[in-house]
This record gives structure tokens, sequence and C-alpha cells, in this order.
């Protein structure tokens, strides 16, 4: 179970969001925005209402939350501008339970059936970031601002970019398509990946690449490999450092 595994990986490895020392792009303080008015669009409404029928479990496995969270929005039809304008009125729902969570996979749910190929998603104005965003990945995202764990779980294609810091086990699981994160990525990055391609223009947290069974890792800043060395079982897949194979075989 994708949920509870998370939380034996934190444990086992001692990484914990005391290791996010963010560089390149300084954490954001939060600025409450003024909330866009929705009551002349229905669309939004809509998505809103969806939200509140998305009934989030608490330590379910991620796969089941994503079910949930599709089933929630079948039947509605709405462009990339209104999944844009709903992630700006997230921040209603921050006071919620398991809020990082629920929003993630709300948010890859809407883009994955969406009808547009390109999205744009803004996390800059919450104070909790989402987490698991673009779980199941298969269209090309811009992401304004951070993203908390598990960003890029299990994608399968496209192209995601995050204009900000990037959470712990960024890319783990995926299996296809780029990630590309212009600011800085905690540890765990692209655990279990099995393909595709992962860019850091920013420096990483400790333990990269642990079980890597295929992909590419591209980091272009500083790279931290803590205590873990020993920990790093990797059966395929290369890691570079600013050019340079650090992990793998040419």
């Amino acid at each position: 179970m994708i949920a509870v595994e998370r939380i034996a990986r934190v444990s086992q490895y001692g990484i914990s969001r005391a290791h996010n020392q963010f560089g390149r792009y300084k954490r954001e303080e939060y600025y409450p925005v003024r909330t866009p008015d929705t009551k002349k669009n229905e669309v939004v409404a809509q998505l809103k209402e969806a939200w509140r029928n998305f009934h989030f479990k608490h330590n379910s496995m991620s796969v089941i939350e994503y079910r949930k969270a599709l089933n929630s929005i079948k039947g509605t039809n709405y462009p990339a501008k209104d999944v844009e304008m709903f992630s700006l009125i997230l921040s209603e729902f921050q006071d919620e339970k398991d809020f990082d969570r629920k929003a993630g996979l709300f948010l890859s749910a809407l883009v994955n059936t969406g009808s547009s190929s390109s999205y744009i998603i803004h996390t800059y104005h919450l104070e909790i970031k989402p987490e698991e965003l673009c779980f199941e990945n298969i269209k090309n995202v811009i992401i304004n601002g951070d993203v908390g764990d598990c960003c890029g779980n299990n994608m399968q294609t496209g192209k995601l970019v995050i204009q900000g810091n990037a959470g712990q086990f960024l890319g783990e699981f995926m299996t296809g398509g780029a990630i590309v994160c212009n600011g800085d990525a905690d540890g765990g990055l692209a655990q279990t990946m099995e393909g595709g391609t992962i860019i850091i223009n920013g420096n990483t947290g400790p333990t990269i690449g642990q079980g890597m069974k295929g992909g590419e890792v591209h980091i272009e800043g500083d790279y931290n490999s803590g205590n873990y060395e020993s920990l790093m079982i990797r059966i395929a897949g290369k890691v570079f450092h600013k050019g340079r194979l650090l992990y793998g075989k040419e």
C-alpha cells in the first residue's frame, strides 16, 4: 500500500521535513490572495461541489483515493482555464483534514481526464502544498509554486515543469515522461523509478535513485547523499551530476 509504504520509508531512512534545506527557490511566504469570483462560473462551482463529494479517507492507498476523485468529477466537462481557476480557490479548503493529499489527487484527476493536453496549476498562494500532485500523469503541466511530497508519483507520460521546490520522493514509481524542477528537490528523489527523465536545476536532498529500475536523473545543483550511500541499491537507471555520470552504466 503506497500510503503505508511512504510512512515506513520516512521512518526507515530518517528523512523528515526538517531535511528541506531549500536554497535556489527559498521557501515561499504565505500571502492570502483574493479568491476569484466563481458565482458566474458554473463549471468551477461544479468542481467545488465535486471536491465536497470526494470523501478522502486518511491512510488509504493512493490509487483507491485517486479512483474516488475520478468518480467525483465523472460527467463534468471543464476546460483547462477552469482547472487553473480551481487551483486558485483551493485556499478555501486548506483547513480540511488531509488537505495536502486530497488536493494533489483531486487536481491529478482533473488534469488526466480533462479534454486539454496542457494545464497550469498554481500553488504559490497555498500555505499547505498539495502532495501526490500529477499522480499517474499523462499530460503537460506547469506548476507555479512549490509542491509537497510524491509529486509525479506513477507518472506515465507528458511533461511536468515545477516553478518552485519539490518535497520528498519526486518521481517515485515513474515509468515515463519528463519532470523538470527549477528549484530544489528533497530526499528520496526518483525512488523506484522505472523510466522517463527527471531534471533538477537546483539542489537535492539525501537518498537519490534508490531502487531505480530505469530512467535518468540529471542534477544541475548540489546533491547530498548524506549517510545513505549503503542503502542505494540500483538495479538500472542513471544519475548524472552536472553532466557527469554518478551512478549507472554508460
